[in-house]
């Protein structure tokens, strides 16, 4: 996790949180070309009322994505049924 001037905090979800984030998008929302990590995570930068809305979520062994998905629709699309 970093943080940068601007005030947003880069973290890393999977695959299947990443399309969860995205889904719940509106349509007009601007989207920036998706960055991945090494272990093929997504690198997504929020602000931190929102990182610390996720952190206060976390159950113990948890990570940013399981509170991701815990909240998503019970979608297929959503649970990595789809190749990554």
């Amino acid at each position: 996790m970093s943080r940068s001037a601007t005030g947003m905090t880069c973290i890393a979800i999977g695959p299947a949180a990443y399309r969860a984030v995205v889904a719940s998008l509106p349509p007009e929302a601007k989207l920036y070309a998706p960055e991945r990590n090494r272990c093929g995570d997504y690198l997504i930068h929020v602000e931190r009322v929102w990182l610390d809305l996720l952190a206060a979520q976390r159950r113990p062994d948890e990570c940013y994505s399981d509170v991701i998905l815990r909240h998503a629709p019970e979608t297929s699309a959503f649970r990595g049924d789809q190749n990554d």
